[in-house]
């Protein structure tokens, strides 16, 4: 199996704050001709109503020794993320989901 870890930034896009969401891949170990194909769906979710605000990839990231980190830049605004109407942070924490296709013809 494979480990991943997710990584959250706050970034600047244009001017504007976002939080990034990215899935790094432990390729540690693994041969240098490795590669896997993913697909990613991530959602966090509201603490107050469940509302979602959703991020979904229709392409393949390829997921290799080199390249072993992808993601979603501006996955939702930092404006949005604090918006004390949307609920998404309670207590300094929030509430991610991610649902990940690997493609083991390509792992």
């Amino acid at each position: 199996f494979l480990l991943m870890s997710i990584i959250l930034q706050n970034v600047l896009v244009e001017g504007d704050r976002y939080l990034s969401l990215s899935l790094k891949a432990n390729t540690s170990g693994l041969n240098k001709l490795w590669s896997c194909g993913v697909m990613a769906k991530c959602v966090m979710w509201s603490h107050m109503d469940r509302k979602a605000h959703k991020a979904t990839s229709n392409k393949i990231w390829e997921f290799s020794s080199v390249g072993h980190c992808w993601g979603f830049t501006n996955f939702i605004s930092i404006e949005d993320l604090f918006d004390a109407e949307s609920g998404y942070v309670k207590d300094d924490a929030i509430l991610v989901s991610i649902d990940v296709r690997a493609f083991p013809n390509r792992c």
